[in-house]
């Protein structure tokens, strides 16, 4: 079985794990993500998965207008359109894990039924979006 779905908007990296009176938190910006990454995936119709299970994401992000303080060409538009330019920050892994984690209890029981990895990637796109797909493999 192989379900997928689209995030869209902008996206986003799990942050750092903060600290406070002695316990660790996730920080509201990620937890508000990885909340809409399990709206996202239940709007779709999707329901819980079981098994092991294949994950793939392809993380699209919005052109930049300037990089390093010098406006966006329209050849360099090209060239991050067709991938050969690519998008720095966030580490594609912090990604993956708020995807992750936005799925627990949602499409799996826990992100540890995650057994392998598909395609994954980060790309500059006009519609930025994540593309995400598991596969019951």
């Amino acid at each position: 079985m192989i379900v997928s779905f689209t995030v869209p908007g902008k996206p986003h990296g799990k942050g750092r794990a903060r600290f406070a009176n002695g316990h660790a938190y996730t920080d509201k910006k990620t937890r508000e993500y990885e909340e809409f990454v399990g709206y996202c995936y239940l709007a779709a119709g999707n329901k819980i998965l079981s098994g092991d299970i294949k994950l793939s994401i392809r993380a699209y992000y919005h052109i930049p207008k300037t990089i390093n303080k010098e406006k966006v060409d329209e050849k360099t538009k090209q060239k991050m359109l067709k991938g050969e330019i690519k998008p720095g920050k966030p580490d594609l892994s912090n990604v993956v894990k708020a995807i992750e984690d936005g799925l627990n209890q949602v499409a799996y029981e826990d992100d540890s039924c995650i057994t392998d990895y598909g395609e994954s990637f980060k790309r500059y796109s006009d519609k930025p979006r994540v593309e995400v797909t598991l596969e019951v493999i």
